[in-house]
């Protein structure tokens, strides 16, 4: 395990470690020219169909309100989606669910594919890339009416804390009294601990 002194020391000497984040940096780029899709919202008189409308309406609002602050106020944006992105997860559950709804709201006309290629589980994470799709704020609009318009609330996501409190007692190699936060810190994880568990630990 690795000694706070020992920290303290890479820190003021950099030289022979990289504490960099490689995070790909990324910035909201906007489509001078796009054809808009057609706003199209399938209904259908099928048992329990309503409610399957409204549970995944519900669920765009979510993903909406996420990406508010990515979009442009106004036209078309390309933004990179990607399905193991916790945010998303905490809508759909899973990387099917996240894929399936990504496909569903290219089918009502909120998205449309921009470039498919992506690459996962490279070397450097910064040459990780999700695939990008144009989002339509005209459309956006369209789909929070349609929603006010049927009474459909947006999902609220919910935040799993049973797994922290769960947490009975604390690794002996974590010292509580010694928590630090630092940019670019970099923590040894205990042997005997998963990363799930760990990372509940330090919670």
């Amino acid at each position: 395990m690795i000694t706070l002194e020992e920290i303290a020391s890479r820190l003021k000497d950099k030289s022979n470690y990289d504490f960099t984040v490689n995070k790909e940096r990324w910035e909201p780029k906007r489509a001078d020219t796009y054809v808009l899709p057609e706003f199209n919202i399938k209904e259908s008189q099928a048992k329990g169909a309503e409610t399957k409308l409204r549970n995944k309406l519900s669920k765009v609002l979510a993903f909406i309100d996420l990406v508010k602050h990515k979009r442009f106020k106004t036209g078309c944006t390309i933004i990179p989606i990607s399905v193991t992105n916790k945010d998303n997860l905490s809508i759909w559950e899973n990387e099917k669910g996240v894929s399936r709804a990504i496909s569903y709201m290219i089918e009502i006309g909120l998205l449309s594919v921009e470039s498919d290629k992506y690459q996962f589980s490279a070397y450097y994470e910064k040459d990780n890339k999700s695939k990008t799709y144009r989002y339509y704020k005209e459309n956006e609009d369209k789909a929070k009416k349609y929603c006010e318009e049927h009474d459909i609330k947006m999902f609220v996501i919910k935040h799993n804390v049973d797994s922290i409190l769960k947490v009975k007692s604390v690794h002996p190699d974590i010292d509580t009294k010694k928590v630090r936060f630092a940019s670019g810190l970099k923590l040894v994880r205990p042997m005997e601990l998963s990363k799930k568990e760990f990372e509940e630990q330090l919670i």
